[in-house]
């Protein structure tokens, strides 16, 4: 099978998965933290904004890996 974004990624596709699928993880834990806090204002601060921050500087990083 042929994906043109792995081509204008310059990933696999085993390497774009797993990217894919820890993004999404993060995503769902940041979902989970901000419903508690959504409920209990107190709890939880900023960090289901930073669970996101983390996740993306960590692709930020893999994408400027690939550029050098």
């Amino acid at each position: 099978m042929h994906f043109r974004h792995l081509e204008e990624t310059g990933q696999g596709y085993a390497e774009h998965a797993r990217g894919a699928l820890c993004l999404a993880g993060a995503c769902l834990k940041a979902a989970g933290i901000c419903a508690v806090h959504a409920a209990w204002p107190d709890w939880g601060g900023v960090s289901g904004s930073a669970v996101l921050r983390a996740a993306l500087a960590r692709l930020d990083g893999e994408d400027k890996d690939k550029e050098e």
